[in-house]
């Protein structure tokens, strides 16, 4: 399967305070490049990552990568604008599905991705894929096909939580052992 991947990296962090959460330093790195390194390594046709506020300290992360940037002009509108922008930006990619990630898991590691990659190739390609640990759903989530149209019409702050509850009966959850898919970086 032709796979796909993007990471939400627009946000303005305002929980987070004056700093850019995903400049902070988490055991010696910046957040945003531990998360993109769970991206390295798998057999994605691309891994698009969306910038928006302080795109330019964030494009310094991206160097060196096998992925692209897309920067959303509209990031101000909220989540769902960076989102639907990412998956616009692989409208040609040819995909048979979608992995979307915030960019602020610190724990996030490549077997978490490729958990969520096996289980939706399990699942032929039709369910959606989302990691939870204890009741809680986390990312990234993976959309078939058929969901990408929907995800492209997002706007404002609302991100995927209208798509996942329209396609409520094709959700399938991986349960996960540790939290890493479920904690993020809100606060310093």
């Amino acid at each position: 399967m032709r796979l796909g991947a993007v990471v939400l990296a627009a946000g303005q962090s305002r929980r987070f305070g004056a700093a850019n959460k995903l400049l902070h330093v988490v055991d010696g790195e910046p957040l945003l490049a531990r998360v993109l390194a769970a991206f390295e390594g798998l057999d994605l046709a691309e891994v698009v990552v969306v910038t928006g506020y302080q795109a330019n300290r964030i494009e310094p992360l991206l160097e060196g990568r096998k992925l692209r940037s897309v920067f959303n002009a509209s990031f101000e509108e909220g989540m769902g604008s960076s989102l639907a922008c990412g998956v616009r930006s692989l409208e040609d990619a040819g995909l048979d599905g979608l992995l979307l990630s915030l960019g602020d898991l610190p724990r996030l590691k490549r077997q978490h991705v490729a958990s969520v990659i096996q289980a939706f190739q399990r699942k032929g390609g039709e369910a959606i894929v989302q990691p939870r640990f204890q009741g809680v759903r986390g990312h990234p989530v993976c959309f078939p096909k058929r969901c990408l149209e929907s995800l492209k019409a997002l706007s404002g702050d609302q991100g995927a939580r209208e798509v996942l509850a329209t396609e409520g009966d094709s959700v399938v959850f991986l349960d996960m052992d540790d939290d890493a898919c479920v904690r993020d970086m809100d606060t310093p």
